[in-house]
């Protein structure tokens, strides 16, 4: 088995599944010529040496080209898909993302893992906050947390922050997230017919696209 190194990160994409409120797998939902997951992707493999999508429908994802590996309890929430991730991961520390986020900036996770670094300092968690909070889904980990996120897991607790009070955590406020993302749209997530409508307006919108072609992936 390979061992697990200190001075990379691992990029770990989790993707679920079924999105009930949408109606099919968000991955294959299409932005432009690209779908989420292959804009995903494009991102975390231009500053990731390794990335792994976690999903509960492996067979569907084989053309990926991924190493692809399934929820320690599926279809109980990204808790389970996280822990996944930080196994199967050959880092010590993994910047895990949705797959439902389009606008992810590269600039801002780059900044996460810097924070993270090849020890991390004694940093577990390096987890950007937005104005409604901690953003779980946009945030490293370390193999710490493995052990804390088994235990919630064994008693039940399925909320990723469920776990933070036995690791020592960063949290990059937002202040410092707008000065790499000012219009705060790494966190944007689509779960409704609504939001994709919205994020392919974004895209199709050409003052929109000037001068963000780190958010776009273009």
């Amino acid at each position: 088995m390979r061992e697990w190194s200190e001075d990379r990160i691992t990029g770990v994409i989790l993707a679920g599944g079924w999105s009930s409120r949408i109606g099919e797998d968000k991955c294959f939902l299409k932005l432009g010529p690209r779908t989420l997951l292959e804009i995903i992707i494009q991102k975390l493999s231009s500053i990731c040496e390794d990335v792994i999508l976690v999903t509960n429908t492996p067979e569907s994802h084989k053309k990926s080209g991924l190493k692809l590996v399934q929820d320690k309890v599926p279809y109980e929430g990204p808790l389970g898909g996280i822990l996944a991730g930080l196994v199967a991961s050959t880092s010590f520390h993994s910047l895990v993302v949705a797959c439902d986020m389009p606008f992810l900036n590269v600039e801002l996770l780059r900044y996460l893992m810097s924070v993270a670094g090849p020890t991390g300092g004694g940093v577990d968690v390096v987890i950007a906050e937005s104005p409604e909070g901690p953003e779980p889904l946009h945030a490293v980990y370390s193999k710490n947390c493995i052990s804390p996120i088994e235990k919630r897991l064994a008693e039940g607790d399925f909320r990723i922050i469920s776990f933070f009070d036995e690791v020592k955590v960063k949290y990059i406020g937002v202040d410092e997230v707008t000065k790499l993302d000012p219009h705060l749209l790494s966190f944007f997530n689509i779960n409704t017919l609504e939001d994709l409508a919205y994020a392919r307006k974004m895209y199709s919108d050409s003052s929109f696209h000037r001068g963000r072609k780190d958010v776009l992936g273009l």
